[in-house]
């Protein structure tokens, strides 16, 4: 299958710079896959499920939240907020975070851009602990 160059960077720095055969994520339109030679495209990424179907032909899964991804002239880059390897999500971390979430969304007092903030760090939380609790 053909591949195409593909850089993930997250806010800890790079995390794969390398040949793909695919990438998958959520977009803030939907589900993208891009494949080698798509068309020049750039779009939000939401919070959901990722994966790389590397140049061999294996394949990885990970969290990754929010962020854009880019492909032009048959170089793709995911530049995401959030990106944890399903294999690194650490399952207890991510169930406190929950139960945090959670606790603070119960003030009925929040202002709206706090809300907003504790609504995401739930969804990141429940979206890690379903990817962790699949491996």
């Amino acid at each position: 299958m053909a591949t195409f160059h593909l850089q993930i960077v997250d806010l800890d720095g790079l995390v794969f710079d390398g040949q793909a055969q695919q990438v998958s994520c959520r977009t803030i339109h939907g589900d993208l896959a891009i494949l080698a030679r798509h068309i020049n495209y750039v779009t939000a990424i939401a919070v959901g499920k990722a994966a790389v179907i590397f140049e061999d032909g294996s394949r990885r899964e990970a969290a990754c939240v929010g962020g854009m991804l880019s492909m032009m002239d048959g170089e793709c880059r995911l530049i995401s907020n959030t990106w944890e390897w399903v294999e690194e999500i650490d399952l207890e971390r991510a169930r406190k975070a929950k139960e945090k979430a959670l606790a603070r969304l119960e003030n009925p007092e929040l202002k709206e851009k706090t809300r907003a903030a504790a609504q995401l760090k739930l969804k990141r939380a429940e979206l890690r602990i379903s990817l962790a609790e699949k491996k």
